[in-house]
């Protein structure tokens, strides 16, 4: 008889542990607390317009391709890929614009305007970081850490050409001068929900996906990756259910032994796995502080990502003077930083990143329109009232005019919809209103949370809290390592 499995929440970690486990022949059950599926990554589609809602950059190709290769499946055939070029373009403060191409070689005018003989160590530190990544992919990504492996595996040789316990931004100071290509080379810091003042600079590998394995997007939208997968599940014969918020988890004698719905129904299970917000199902679903592998202390002392306020809006033009993927830099790097990671209010100054997916897919819109998908990294737990709101979006929409040079970018706009970190908190029971989770700090990191319980012997854990982190490439890598230890577990 096969084991029963109940996963609670369908983010992409829980929908892609959902379809490792079916495929193995396990009897699956997947219960989301919303009406759609995806967790973070989902959509919005009014007004003609469609938005995805949450992740917008698809990176780290390769995590996906193992993935979908374990389901006996081609992800290059599963999805409408595109590589995009340009990457991205950014807009500086004092006027300047940098548009970033995808032929690595297609920079070196960019760079050596910036700074004389900075190209040849740009490429030097992408070939670093190509290697960098190679060295930790297979130890520290696909599987748990282990500290055998900073002493006996690739990560060992990688010390002796540079540190990456660093900060990428002590990293990149001792090769640049150039403050702008030190912006270029270190906002990727903020995929991570950290400041590149705590980024270890291992994680500069992400440069090496920028500009030269490539950015691509799924015609159609990110979303189209939870359709997918929703489609796969189809196939494998899990049991999937939405608007089905899960209220505990039923434990006895270190065992957990089933959920119960809001609505008060109950089902019985052989294990369980947690896809939901790690301090929402440590502190609130499991209701017994003994059976709790994370007390308050934990929590208390737990560094959190920025959370995000986001306008997605539609524009009755098409924007001339931008690309898929947009940033606006103010000259106060260190400042915007600190606002965000260390206050309590609105930052003064944002820094802030627009997507407009219509620029490579024009499905997505009505004719001869747009979409602005505009996120401003702001502190978590704020609580932003109606006034605080309407005030800090008329500053954005003034930056994005002035500094994007889109004149009556305002009066254009024919739809807007806001999220702010009260919609993280009661869309995802998100901790503070995180939008991403833990940072990645050296220590949370190397210490994060484990993918199985320590105090209930069938109860697993997949998401951006755990190994190995956040994005959704770490999160499908979430939903592998905590495969791989149920079928070691169970001796399968």
């Amino acid at each position: 008889m096969s084991k029963k499995v109940g996963i609670i929440g369908g983010g992409l970690g829980g929908l892609a542990i959902a379809l490792l486990l079916a495929r193995k022949g396990f009897n699956v059950y997947l219960f989301e607390k919303n009406k759609q599926l995806g967790g973070r990554a989902n959509f919005i589609r009014d007004n003609f317009y469609f938005f995805d809602t949450g992740p917008s950059w698809l990176l780290m190709d390769d995590i996906f391709e193992y993935f979908f290769r374990i389901l006996d499946k081609d992800f290059y055939r599963e999805l409408n890929l595109i590589r995009l070029d340009p990457i991205f373009k950014i807009f500086f403060e004092d006027g300047e614009e940098l548009l970033l191409k995808a032929d690595i070689n297609q920079n070196e005018q960019i760079f050596e305007r910036l700074e004389r003989g900075s190209f040849n160590k740009f490429k030097k530190h992408i070939e670093l970081m190509e290697e960098a990544y190679f060295s930790v992919r297979d130890d520290f990504i696909f599987n748990e850490i282990k500290f055998s492996k900073f002493i006996n595996g690739k990560l060992f040789k990688l010390i002796t050409k540079f540190n990456p316990f660093q900060s990428l931004d002590s990293y990149l100071r001792k090769y640049f001068k150039s403050e702008k290509i030190i912006k270029i080379l270190e906002f990727n810091s903020l995929f991570l929900g950290t400041s590149p003042q705590s980024t270890p600079a291992i994680f500069g590998m992400i440069n090496y996906f920028l500009f030269k394995k490539g950015v691509y997007y799924p015609l159609g939208g990110i979303y189209q990756i939870v359709e997918n997968l929703f489609k796969l599940g189809q196939e494998l014969g899990v049991n999937m259910f939405v608007n089905s918020s899960v209220e505990q988890i039923l434990i006895k004698n270190n065992k957990a032994f089933g959920i119960l719905l809001s609505n008060g129904a109950t089902f019985d299970f052989d294990l369980i796995v947690s896809n939901a917000d790690l301090y929402h199902t440590e502190m609130e679903l499991i209701q017994e502080d003994r059976y709790r592998s994370y007390k308050q202390e934990f929590w208390q002392r737990l560094k959190l990502s920025p959370s995000a306020f986001i306008l997605y809006l539609g524009l009755r033009k098409e924007i001339q003077n931008i690309t898929h993927h947009n940033f606006y830099f103010c000259d106060d790097w260190q400042k915007n930083f600190k606002q965000i990671f260390d206050y309590d209010r609105l930052p003064e100054n944002p820094s802030f990143y627009v997507a407009v997916a219509s620029k490579v897919d024009k499905d997505i819109v009505p004719m001869g329109h747009e979409q602005f998908f505009v996120l401003v990294p702001i502190a978590p737990n704020l609580k932003i009232d109606n006034e605080e709101r309407s005030y800090f979006k008329e500053k954005i929409y003034r930056l994005i005019e002035d500094k994007m040079k889109i004149k009556g970018f305002k009066n254009l706009i024919d739809f807007e919809k806001i999220f702010t970190p009260d919609d993280f908190r009661s869309y995802y029971n998100a901790f503070r209103g995180t939008a991403l989770g833990p940072i990645h700090t050296l220590h949370q990191t190397l210490f994060r949370p484990k993918n199985k319980s320590s105090k209930i012997n069938n109860l697993y854990y997949v998401g951006s809290y755990v190994n190995p982190g956040i994005g959704m490439p770490m999160v499908i890598a979430s939903a592998i390592i905590t495969y791989k230890k149920i079928l070691a577990d169970l001796r399968c």
